[in-house]
């Protein structure tokens, strides 16, 4: 054991004190922040787009089929007007050409609508299996955390990675598995045993985890300032998403006008 004098032993008992918390403290906001950037976040990811998000898909896909029937229009114009006449597969190629970064984006949020779908009607856990699977995760955070444990046996940190996913997808019997094989491996590391360390090393960790903290609370911030996490309060209120519902059915409804009448334009176009 690594000697010290009398004198700072306060001094010494205090710093381990000190680690020890911040310890705790940065565990449990590790599994904070694991639990809302995938557990909380596609909840309400999928809560977002089954109430409002596929509203909002159609309407930026009526927005789409409004710009390009007036692209249309236009290139049906601009042929007539130079004493031609369009034709339709020379114009197609083109609407095709000068849309397909919107066809892309459509697509994209279609797939996000999908799996917001699947996610939402998923079978969920137990309240019981949840707490369950939070609690084995915060003990194996606790043992194979690389900012909490400096002598950590080879292969601990891919484990931890494999630990980090089966929690993201909420994969119980993996997760049990995982733990089972730590405790292996943890009993079997030679380097689990390890001397008291001096004050420069308990300050140095002190230190460092502080640093690893406060950047941790920043991420945590930070997510909680975008999207979904921003619509929180709406998802939280009925008559709030019922009034935004109502709102994007009374644009879709106006384009849908807009279009008809776009559509008919166009058909006289072409025939002339």
């Amino acid at each position: 054991m690594v000697m010290y004098a009398l004198g700072f032993q306060p001094e010494y008992e205090q710093l381990r004190s000190e680690l020890k918390e911040l310890k705790e403290r940065y565990e449990e906001r590790l599994v904070c922040y694991a639990e809302e950037s995938d557990h909380v976040k596609k909840a309400l990811e999928s809560r977002y787009m089954m109430t409002i998000g596929r509203k909002e898909f159609q309407l930026f896909s009526a927005q789409v089929e409004i710009a390009r029937l007036r692209r249309e229009v236009s290139l049906y114009q601009a042929a007539l007007s130079h004493g031609g006449r369009a034709v339709p597969e020379e114009v197609e190629r083109i609407l095709e050409a000068e849309f397909e970064q919107y066809r892309q984006q459509l697509e994209h949020r279609r797939v996000e609508i999908e799996a917001a779908k699947e996610h939402y009607l998923a079978p969920k856990l137990s309240a019981k299996e949840a707490k369950e699977i939070q609690k084995l995760y915060r003990k194996l955070v606790h043992q194979l955390h690389p900012d909490l444990n400096p002598n950590l046996p080879p292969g601990a940190v891919e484990m931890l990675h494999r630990i980090q996913e089966a929690y993201r997808t909420s994969d119980w019997p993996e997760m049990v598995l995982l733990g089972d094989l730590v405790q292996e491996m943890l009993h079997d590391n030679p380097q689990a045993e390890h001397s008291e360390d001096t004050m420069e090393v308990l300050r140095a960790q002190v230190d460092k985890l502080t640093a690893k903290l406060a950047q941790l609370e920043e991420q945590i911030t930070a997510l909680h300032s975008r999207p979904p996490f921003i619509y929180q309060e709406l998802l939280d209120d009925p008559e709030a998403i019922s009034q935004r519902r109502e709102e994007l059915d009374g644009q879709i409804e106006m384009l849908k006008e807009q279009a008809e009448f776009l559509r008919h334009h166009r058909d006289e176009l072409r025939s002339k």
